[in-house]
Formats: C-alpha cells, sequence, structure tokens
C-alpha cells in the first residue's frame, strides 16, 4: 500500500506541475490566455509573423506588427483574416525588432524599447495575473480572481468594432496625415463631433449635422455609441435607443464591422467577415467637408478638384510666405467669392462686429491668420489655423481674407517677344519711383527729428508711460513742471549738485518740505534717454525685484548705456536677482504666463498679474508691470542660480485687465489633470516634467535652494515623502509626487535625473514657449 501510495502522490505532483501557468516560449503561439513570466520580442516569435497570443477562435491575436518600415514593429490586436489591425500599443514610438514585450513575475505588462518603457498598462498599481484575448478582439488584464483591471476596448486607438462602446471621456485619434494633423472623435456633452486638432481644435462633423441618421427617438443627448450589424447605433445615459446610422446594405445582423478613423478624415467602415472590404458609406459625406482634402489654402470642389484662391494666385505655390504674424510684416487680401470653411457651422462666432471691425480684429491679433465675415449677422470668424477652403457654387454668405506677407505677391507675367523693348521704361520708372520714395522719406525724417527735439527739449513734454503710472495706486506722486516750477520759486535755492542735474529746495502747499532734481546738460545722451525711457520705467516698477534706492541707481546706469536695450535690460537686472530671489522670481513669470488657454487664446504672459494679486494662488507676489521685464527676470533668475542661458523676446503688449481665474493649474492635482491643464495650454507631458523642474528652486527641499540643477528629478525617484515622519514627508508639492506615479511622466523623470545638459535643453525650450504663448507683440 505504501509503495500504491507513493506512486499516486507523485502522479499528482506531476499534474500540478503541468497545469502550472508556464512562461512563454520561442516559436511557441499560445491560445487564450498567458501568464506572469511571458516576455519577447519579434523576434521570438518571427516563425509566427510576430504573434504570440490568438483568440479561442483564432479570429484575433496579440503580438508585433511591421510598419511601413519593415525594420520598425508595433505592438498590436489584429483580425487574422483580414490583417486589418484592431488596436495598438505604441503608435508614434515604432520599435525594433530586438526591443521586449514584458509580461514580469511582479505583474507589469510593458513594452520597452532598449531600456525606455514606450507602453505600459495602467492597472491602478495592481498585479496582473493574465493577460486574454477574447474572441470579441478585446484584449483584457486581469487581476486576482479573474477582475477586469485594463481591456484595449477602453483604450482605443483609432478603430472601433461591433459590440465595442465608445462613451463619453473616449477618444479616437487618427494617424497624422502628410501634414502632420490628425482629427480626433469624440462625445462631449452629449455630441459626437468630428474635429481638425489644431492648437485650437476645429470640428467639421457632427451627429446632430448628419441628414443620413435614422432618428428612433429626438431630443435625447448621446452618451453610448457601438457599431451592430450594418448600423452605428447611438444610445443616451441609461442605454436607451435615440438613433442609427446605416453605412451597408448587409443585412447580416451577426456581422463583424470595424470603424477606422483614417489620416484623410474619413471614418471608414470594413467588413471584417469579408476580407476587410470597405463600405462605399464614409463620415463625412462631402469629401470636401473635410479639414484638408487638399493643402492649407487652396480651394476644394467636386470631387478633391483643388485650385488656389484668387487672393493668393500670384503668391508662389498658393502660400501666405507668412513667416510670423506677429512681426508687423502682414496684411489681410481677400480671399475671393463663393468660399466657404468646413468649420463654420460648428464653431461660435469670435465677435459680432462689421466688417471693418473684424478685420482690425484679425489684424491685431497675432495668432489670426484667416476670418470669415457674415454680414448679414454680423458675425466674426477668427482661425489662428487655417485648411482647405471649399468651393460654394451657389453662393456663401461669408466674405473671407488671409493674412499675408506684405513683402510678397510679386506675381510674374506670362510673356515672349518683346520684352526686352519694355524693360527700358520699366526701369527708368523703377529708378524715378525710388528716387521720390527716398527724397519723401528724407523730409519726413528730417520733420520728425525736429518735433522730436522740440518736444524733449520742451519742459512739459509727458510720455505715453508718464501718464500710464498715474493709473497704478501705490506709485509715487508725479507732478507736472509748472507745478514744479511753482514750489522751488523757478528752482532758486540751490541745494546741491549731482548726476544730471542740480537739486533745489521747495514746498507744496500744504508745507511740505521736498527736494527737486532738475535735469540739466544732458547733451549727447538726449536720444539715449528718449530710447531708454520706456524700460526705465519698466525698470523702476519692479518692486518684486528692486528696492528704493536700487531702481535709482539702476535707473540711472541705464541713461549712462550705451548698448542695446535687451543686453542692457538683462545686465542691470542680473545685477538685483539674487539666490535668494529667484525662487519668487520663477514663481510670478509660471503665475503670469500659466493663465494662457488655447481655447479662446486667453491668458498668457501678458503682466495681468498686477490686477490678480488679491487671488488665493498668488499670495506672497508683489505687484510688478511690465511683461518682457517679468520675462527677462525669470531667464535670469535661472542662469543666476547656474541654469542655462535663456534668450527673452521683447515687445510684449501689457493687459489692461486681469485673465480669467480658475486657469492656473492646482497644486492639488494628480497627474492626468496636470497632464489635461497643460495640454490645453499647448504643452506636452515632456514640457510638464521639464518646467515643474524649476522647483529646484526654492524651500520645497529639492537639493540647495539657490542652485538651479537637475536634483529636483533625482529626489523624485528617491520619493522622501513616503518616510514615516520628520522633514522628508514634506518634501515637495503633491502635484510633484503626482508626476513620479504616473509612467509617462516618469520616463521624463528618469531622463532627465541622469542627463542635466538634456534637463537644461528642454527647460530652455520650455520656457521660451511658456512665456511666448497667447503674448501679444508690438516694437520696443
Amino acid at each position: 500500500m505504501g509503495q500504491w501510495g507513493l506512486i499516486r502522490f507523485m502522479g499528482c505532483i506531476s499534474l500540478f506541475v503541468l497545469l502550472l501557468p508556464e512562461a512563454c516560449k520561442a516559436g511557441v503561439q499560445y491560445v487564450g490566455t498567458i501568464y506572469p513570466g511571458c516576455q519577447g520580442s519579434q523576434m521570438t516569435w518571427i516563425n509566427l509573423n510576430g504573434l504570440f497570443l490568438i483568440s479561442n477562435s483564432s479570429n484575433f491575436a496579440f503580438g508585433f506588427s511591421t510598419t511601413q518600415d519593415a525594420t520598425q514593429f508595433m505592438l498590436v490586436v489584429v483580425h487574422t483574416g483580414s490583417s486589418k489591425v484592431i488596436w495598438s500599443a505604441n503608435r508614434g514610438s515604432p520599435v525594433s525588432s530586438s526591443d521586449k514585450f514584458i509580461f514580469g513575475e511582479d505583474g507589469k505588462v510593458s513594452l520597452q524599447k532598449g531600456d525606455a518603457v514606450v507602453w505600459t498598462a495602467d492597472t491602478g498599481g495592481k498585479r496582473v495575473s493574465a493577460v486574454e484575448m477574447q474572441d470579441s478582439g478585446n484584449l483584457v488584464l486581469l487581476g486576482n480572481g479573474g477582475s477586469v483591471l485594463w481591456q484595449s476596448f477602453r483604450h482605443p486607438t483609432d478603430t472601433l468594432i461591433s459590440n465595442q462602446d465608445f462613451v463619453d471621456g473616449m477618444k479616437l485619434v487618427s494617424d497624422p496625415n502628410p501634414n502632420k494633423l490628425t482629427h480626433i472623435l469624440e462625445i462631449k456633452s452629449g455630441y459626437m463631433i468630428l474635429s481638425a486638432d489644431f492648437q485650437t481644435p476645429q470640428p467639421y462633423w457632427s451627429i446632430q449635422k448628419e441628414s443620413r441618421m435614422i432618428i428612433n427617438k429626438d431630443g435625447g443627448k448621446v452618451a453610448v455609441a457601438s457599431l451592430s450589424g450594418n448600423s452605428w447605433r447611438f444610445y443616451d445615459g441609461n442605454k436607451v435607443f435615440l438613433s442609427q446610422f446605416i453605412f451597408s446594405d448587409s443585412s447580416d445582423a451577426n456581422g463583424t464591422w470595424i470603424a477606422v478613423l483614417g489620416n484623410d478624415g474619413f471614418i471608414s467602415f470594413y467588413n471584417l467577415d469579408d476580407g476587410g472590404s470597405d463600405s462605399q458609406t464614409k463620415i463625412p459625406s462631402d469629401p470636401c467637408s473635410r479639414p484638408e482634402p487638399c493643402d492649407a489654402h487652396y480651394v476644394c470642389s467636386g470631387n478633391n478638384v483643388c485650385q488656389c484662391p484668387l487672393g493668393l494666385s500670384n503668391r508662389p505655390n498658393c502660400q501666405t510666405e507668412v513667416v510670423s504674424s506677429c512681426d508687423g510684416s502682414t496684411e489681410l487680401v481677400s480671399a475671393g467669392d463663393r468660399l466657404n470653411y468646413f468649420a463654420l457651422g460648428f464653431v461660435p462666432p469670435s465677435s459680432r462686429t462689421d466688417l471693418e471691425g473684424c478685420k482690425s480684429a484679425c489684424h491685431d491679433n497675432c495668432s489670426c491668420l484667416a476670418f470669415f465675415f457674415q454680414s448679414s449677422s454680423g458675425n466674426c470668424f477668427l482661425f489662428s489655423d487655417i485648411g482647405s477652403f471649399q468651393n460654394s457654387h451657389a453662393g456663401s454668405s461669408f466674405v473671407a481674407y488671409i493674412k499675408v506677407s506684405s513683402d510678397g505677391g510679386s506675381g510674374s507675367n506670362a510673356g515672349g517677344d518683346g520684352s526686352g523693348k519694355k524693360s527700358f521704361p520699366i526701369v527708368v520708372i523703377i529708378v524715378i519711383g525710388t528716387l521720390i520714395v527716398i527724397c519723401g522719406l528724407l523730409y519726413m525724417a528730417f520733420r520728425y527729428h525736429r518735433k522730436k527735439k522740440k518736444m524733449l527739449e520742451s519742459p512739459h513734454y509727458i510720455s505715453e508711460d508718464d501718464n500710464f503710472l498715474e493709473i497704478l495706486s501705490g506709485m509715487p506722486i508725479r507732478f507736472s513742471y509748472r507745478d514744479l516750477q511753482t514750489a522751488t520759486n523757478n528752482f532758486s535755492v540751490k541745494l546741491g549738485q549731482g548726476g544730471f542735474g542740480s537739486v533745489y529746495q521747495g514746498a507744496l502747499p500744504d508745507g511740505t518740505q521736498l527736494a527737486v532734481k532738475k535735469l540739466e546738460g544732458i547733451g549727447a545722451k538726449d536720444d539715449c534717454f528718449s530710447t531708454r525711457r520706456s524700460l526705465l520705467v519698466c525698470i523702476s516698477t519692479l518692486p518684486f525685484l528692486f528696492g528704493f534706492h536700487e531702481m535709482e541707481d539702476l535707473s540711472a546706469k541705464a541713461l549712462q548705456s550705451d548698448t542695446n536695450t535687451y543686453m542692457l535690460i538683462k545686465e542691470e537686472v542680473r545685477k538685483v536677482v539674487s539666490k535668494g530671489k529667484a525662487a519668487g522670481v520663477l514663481r510670478l513669470v509660471f503665475h503670469d504666463a500659466g493663465t494662457f488657454e488655447m481655447d479662446g487664446n486667453s491668458g498668457g504672459m501678458n503682466g495681468s498679474i498686477v490686477y490678480e494679486l488679491e487671488r488665493p494662488e498668488n499670495s506672497g507676489l508683489k505687484k510688478s508691470l511690465k511683461a518682457y521685464m517679468i520675462a527677462v527676470a525669470g531667464a535670469e533668475a535661472v542662469s543666476v542660480c547656474g541654469g542655462p542661458t535663456i534668450p527673452v523676446q521683447l515687445g510684449r503688449l501689457d493687459s489692461l485687465e486681469p485673465d480669467a481665474e480658475g486657469q492656473l493649474p492646482q497644486e492639488s492635482l494628480d497627474a492626468p489633470g496636470l497632464k489635461q491643464s497643460f495640454k490645453r495650454k499647448g504643452l506636452s507631458t515632456q514640457e510638464l516634467v521639464a518646467l515643474s523642474g524649476a522647483h529646484t528652486l526654492g524651500s520645497k527641499g529639492f537639493g540647495s535652494p539657490f542652485v538651479f540643477d537637475n536634483s529636483y528629478y533625482k529626489i523624485l525617484l528617491e520619493k522622501p515623502w513616503k518616510s514615516s515622519g520628520g522633514m522628508s514627508s514634506m518634501v515637495g508639492l503633491p502635484s510633484d509626487h503626482a508626476l513620479v506615479e504616473d509612467d509617462e511622466c516618469l520616463r521624463w523623470i528618469k531622463k532627465y535625473a541622469d542627463n542635466q545638459n538634456m534637463f537644461f535643453d528642454d527647460f530652455k525650450k520650455a520656457y521660451i514657449k511658456l512665456v511666448n504663448s497667447g503674448a501679444r507683440w508690438k516694437s520696443l
């Protein structure tokens, strides 16, 4: 009996071992499920075309698929019968044939490129016990007890498949088109819309305006969309059937279809049961109602016939030649008649005005590249990005204008014989015209010089900046020249002599005694004083940087300087921006510039913080004035603490009112909230992490408070706030703690912790982008 008992025991052990999950093996394709300990590259399963996990029905597979570049691969879910990709893990970040998919013993699932993680499933920190390829095409990550931790159906890329619910909060995003434009499908506030992902998204289709919809119940808000048979069905939040869009005549109710958002802007439908054949029905129905059926500025008509509009027909390649719409060398030209634009039926007007008002609004707005005006309603639509125009054969109620370079547009006449005979009179006309223009300019310059000299010599001359200072609370009282004459009895009692003039005794009508310095004998410095007046006003009104005596000394030094304006600002600001003030200066920069929002092009580095000091998030900040001085001071604060040298463009226009409240990222946000907030400002996750590195300065506990280096990232990786107590537990803000818990942010944190030069370079680029976003410009 003992022998038979031993045999039975060994048999049970052998059966148990056979039933244990096994690690993935090279060349072996697994059915249904894989378990921890599975890893490999495309080369591991090259004999299986890279596909290492198939569903029980063998209709879908998970693994590596080649891109257009045969040496690059994506980790995908693919329909085996049609080879249509249903979902992709690493779009935009292809890997090589030796890079690995890893399902580790720790229960983490990821795709690595070298030592970097290019994709990982967010399971909320829970351990994955199995990866399952379902017969529906859904890739599912299971936890203990079979609970679903993550599924590809909840994270679509550019494709939806039958019976996959598309709900509010999800997005389909197309691959970039040749102009790097992507298209987005999403459900927002009860509406399903297609948009061109310009800096400010521009919708071009919505379910509410689709004439081919079959309504089942009117008035409901769409919350769920799902492909079923030959139709796309739409439901409200209670799964009440609202409407459907029939895209095929096929009567197979159980057919498997996919909807794909292509880089051409179309949503196309494919029948997987029929080898991936496509339906003739597309969304939208009119090919010219897409953002870029033609290149930007071209007019689309008929079946993608593209023509240059009349307003650009004399310009090379139909281009506006606008390098920067903020440099003043632009003008607005009529684009021509009978033009329409895809977004006009979906976006609200920028304003209601007349044609001249609309022209002025676009001309004065640096980000405006084109506008449309409807005279019947007074609606003015400004666009900061422009795609293709539409030819409205029936006539359009809009007039369209495009911003072009005022230096371009010289057309060439088609010609042949006789051109040489005309060249002589043309040259003579050009020469004479040029001489007339030069003489006119010289005369105007002479008149201007005389007028300017008289104004500077006049004791009553007051600059625009002088007047502007008077409206600010807390500024010193200003007196006219006549008031000072009266107070000093026409400068009769001289107390002494100082730089730039004499000091005279005086008294105000209420008996208050005062000393008045009268500028005398500036002589050759007149021009310097005139050109730097604005600069001195700016410097003397930065009390967050300078004490009163420092301001006087700085202004005097600025007057005597012969360097250009920018170097003057940099040199003098650097002398008074101490390391102890650097963190506060950067905080001021971020709180002024951080109000920018792409939607409406509002906020940004505009000096509006002078009106926002009562807000809780600005507690402790001091009053400032000129936006470009704040930007320069921030750059110098970084430099003086050992960081990179950051150039700052001058000439920002200052705001005369506060920016809208609630536009600064809150320090309590988690990583997804931070990324979304920065995305609204046109800043990427990389730029979010780079700018957060400014917290290395100050009292947040990231290394020396006066040294700008990459200590912030090294300490983030240590997570000292997780200690049981003491000062270490108080390091950083909640937003700092959140970054290191996000996989996408963590990749950049590790890179910057290892490479300070990379951090410096990326911080410089992000700082310039931050302080220039939303800025409006003028000449200094």
